[in-house]
């Protein structure tokens, strides 16, 4: 992926409402099973960072091992977003698209 298309990816994912995905070893620093929390950014293509409801924010993979799952791609915030089924995709694509199913 061209490094254009990265950070257009990041930034169309930042808003997203997440769940714990697939490869969660992170025991309830989410604040258990089925709690939900905002993407806040991304450090890097590999890694996002999260705020959880219960306040907690962290760092999590989302390239090989996929520490989340997309709930929401809805913004929470007012950043300018893509029509909703492109963005899921996009944003997928760094969460784990192949894995929401």
């Amino acid at each position: 992926m061209s490094n254009s298309r990265n950070n257009r990816v990041m930034v169309e994912g930042v808003g997203a409402r997440v769940v714990r995905g697939p490869d969660w070893k992170w025991g309830k620093q989410d604040g258990g099973e089925g709690h939900v929390g905002t993407v806040r950014s991304f450090e890097s293509p590999e890694e996002v960072v999260v705020v959880w409801d219960n306040g907690t924010a962290a760092n999590y993979r989302c390239s090989g091992a996929y520490d989340l799952r997309i709930l929401d791609s809805a913004p929470t915030a007012s950043v300018g977003f893509g029509a909703a089924g492109r963005e899921r995709r996009a944003v997928g694509h760094l969460v784990g698209s192949a894995r929401l199913e």
